[in-house]
């Protein structure tokens, strides 16, 4: 069971109780958890409507979350649905960066766009870059440059948009957010 099913358990050991409130702290001390893990967790269940805050540190079960309780469901992690909305902004994260130094390049080797990518933070950004550029080659976004010496270059073929594609790995697909296109990679 995990920690966010603990703490919604904890919250209303008896249906009937509806309006208990408990504080991060009591709930950590019984649950044998930190505070730091018990906040977070209740910021999941808050976000889901199962719980809801009193005033600082004090949270109490909604009937939403006594009707979770009641039909044995488990919180999952993950998204909540599908977004049908894009941020117009996009996260700075590493495949966003080199989307971007992409976009301005052209054609471009893993490492030059690493240098205008990377931060320095990024465990192993190389290897995840490559895998990235790959993916995108797959859907045929990119296309590797023919070079005789040196190494390996992409060419952008489709530019669509500002906003970097996102590869799932695990459904081995590329999703478009510019245009909402999905491309299988299997």
């Amino acid at each position: 069971m995990n920690v966010a099913d603990r703490i919604l358990q904890a919250l209303a050991p008896d249906p009937q109780r509806l309006g208990d409130r408990v504080s991060v702290g009591s709930l950590a001390l019984s649950l044998g958890l930190t505070n730091v893990s018990v906040r977070f967790a209740l910021y999941a269940l808050k976000d889901r409507k199962l719980v809801r805050r009193c005033w600082k540190g004090v949270y109490a079960i909604t009937p939403a979350g006594l009707q979770h309780l009641a039909e044995g469901k488990t919180i999952t992690s993950g998204p909540k649905g599908p977004r049908t909305n894009p941020s117009p902004f996009a996260p700075s994260t590493l495949r966003s960066r080199l989307w971007r130094a992409l976009r301005l390049k052209r054609v471009a080797s893993v490492d030059e766009l690493l240098l205008l990518a990377a931060k320095g933070n990024e465990g192993n950004a190389k290897d995840d870059a490559r895998r990235y550029l790959n993916a995108l080659h797959k859907a045929g976004i990119l296309d590797p440059a023919y070079t005789r010496t040196g190494p390996q270059r992409y060419l952008l073929l489709r530019d669509r948009g500002p906003l970097a594609p996102q590869w799932n790995k695990r459904q081995k697909r590329v999703f478009d957010p510019n245009d909402g296109t999905t491309y299988d990679l299997a």
